[in-house]
């Protein structure tokens, strides 16, 4: 698992855009070792903040979208 930095959107290094009003973006990934997959999970400050709750539901849906034939998942 990992959570990436907060990402600023629009991203511009134009001065008279640095102090308007910027929305924060945030990616969290999960890495299948096994498979070599990554799944990433992308959401906007007004969806969702960065709460334990957040990332409950992120890695219950990462869960739950598994093979039916994985026994054991360790975080």
């Amino acid at each position: 698992m990992n959570l990436q930095q907060v990402l600023l959107c629009p991203k511009s290094f134009s001065s008279a855009v640095y102090y308007k009003r910027k929305l924060a973006v945030h990616n969290f990934t999960l890495y299948d070792i096994v498979s070599g997959e990554g799944t990433c999970y992308v959401w906007h400050e007004g969806e969702g903040g960065l709460e334990a709750k957040e990332f409950a539901s992120l890695i219950t849906d990462y869960i739950k979208s598994l093979d039916e034939s994985v026994e054991t998942v360790i975080l």
